[in-house]
């Protein structure tokens, strides 16, 4: 295949990517979480917000973590489905136990039958995160956008259970569910053929690996979602609600690094060649401009699009856009170099220097701007943390060239 092929196959396999997770987000985030605030109010949406914030530290940093070992292992040898579905296991058995114990120190306020479903769409999630491995080691782009649409009407499905029962967490769980159930059906990666499986590599370096993945990604998560945390606990469920509106199509970017990402470490995984000055001068190039691109493109389409979503809150959002918009992309920029580009080319602990430097800086700025000049506190010193967490992924970059 010519250089021009791969470049017309790799944006053929970005788009179908693209298109999946924007139909299946645009489910969830353009009609079920809206109506979650239209039909419960601002400050229940804003506590289920923060729910979702703490299911996603869990769900996502575990599922997405074991997915991004296995393919960095597949870069060197076959993959084999046994040590990863064990890994899968064990981070289950913990979120539940640590959201049993969050329930009974009371600071999730969910009754008995919201609280199971709450763990029950946690365990869903995070292995729907991992699921789509399945289209990654494969590089079907087309199976990975049919995954996504399935789950986005499985979304569909839950509005109409949630109107008819009134609990929260069955608007979610159908999509989870049904994707997990194509992959089942379809797929491979969660079969175990005995004979292949005796054969697999020690389960230790791939623990280790996917550990440090793990670690990564619950520090990178805690501080992505640390806004409802942070907000809640410093302005109450309302401010949580008005930010994370104000925040919505920067968020929404910030999930397209997932596909992006998938795309790119699909690819990567099978490029033999290193990291150059020259390429890394491009990265540089092609992030600055994109950044400051798609922070104007989001605050300009928040405008036309928040009010016909949030009718009631859009006077108060709107003095956060441009803050909490700047904030969102900076963050996805650099998660698209950190699950790339570093994960690909550099040592895999470059992912926990990032993140661990990032939570420092979150918590340094973010905590004392917030409880001193509340919602525009938290925009800036977020913004702030973004910022310096992209610069450092990019130095780490030019660092490992010189090496």
């Amino acid at each position: 295949m010519g250089i021009a092929d791969k470049r017309v196959k790799f944006f053929s396999d970005f788009v179908w990517s693209i298109a999946g997770l924007v139909l299946m987000n645009a489910a969830a985030q353009l009609l079920v979480y809206p109506y979650w605030n239209r039909v419960l109010g601002s400050e229940a949406y804003g506590n289920i917000v923060y729910l979702l914030g703490i299911m996603n530290i869990m769900a996502i940093s575990v599922g997405s973590g074991v997915n991004y070992a296995r393919m960095r292992r597949s870069a060197a040898e076959e993959t084999k489905n046994r040590p990863y579905l064990l890994l899968m296991a064990a981070g289950t058995l913990l979120s539940i136990l640590i959201l049993f114990t969050l329930n009974g120190l009371d600071l999730l306020h969910l009754n008995g039958t919201e609280f199971l479903l709450f763990c029950l769409l946690t365990a869903a999630t995070m292995w729907r995160y991992y699921a789509d491995v399945e289209y990654r080691l494969h590089v079907n782009y087309k199976g990975y956008f049919l995954y996504y649409v399935i789950i986005g009407i499985g979304y569909l499905l839950g509005i109409w259970l949630f109107r008819r029962s009134g609990l929260w967490p069955l608007a979610l769980l159908p999509g989870e569910l049904a994707g997990l159930l194509f992959v089942l059906w379809r797929g491979s990666i969660f079969k175990i053929d005995a004979e292949q499986e005796s054969a697999a590599a020690s389960l230790s370096p791939i623990l280790r690996l996917a550990l440090v993945l793990i670690g990564s990604n619950v520090l990178s998560h805690l501080i992505f979602n640390g806004d409802r945390i942070i907000l809640r606990l410093f302005a109450g469920s309302t401010a949580v609600s008005v930010y994370y509106i104000a925040s919505l199509l920067g968020k929404t970017m910030t999930f397209v690094s997932t596909p992006l990402n998938g795309v790119l470490v699909g690819y990567l995984a099978r490029y033999e060649g290193k990291l150059t000055r020259k390429l890394m001068n491009q990265v540089t190039g092609l992030t600055a401009a994109a950044s400051v691109l798609a922070t104007a493109l989001c605050t300009a389409a928040s405008l036309v699009i928040l009010p016909f979503l949030y009718p009631n809150d859009i006077e108060e959002v709107r003095h956060f856009l441009l803050l909490a918009n700047a904030a969102q992309v900076f963050y996805f920029v650099g998660n698209v170099l950190t699950a790339s580009v570093l994960l690909r080319f550099t040592h895999a602990r470059n992912q926990m220097i990032v993140n661990v430097v990032h939570g420092v800086l979150f918590v340094a700025l973010c905590i004392p701007l917030t409880g001193r000049y509340g919602i525009n506190g938290f925009c800036w010193g977020l913004l702030a943390v973004n910022v310096l967490r992209l610069l450092l992924c990019i130095g780490l970059g030019y660092r490992d060239i010189k090496e």
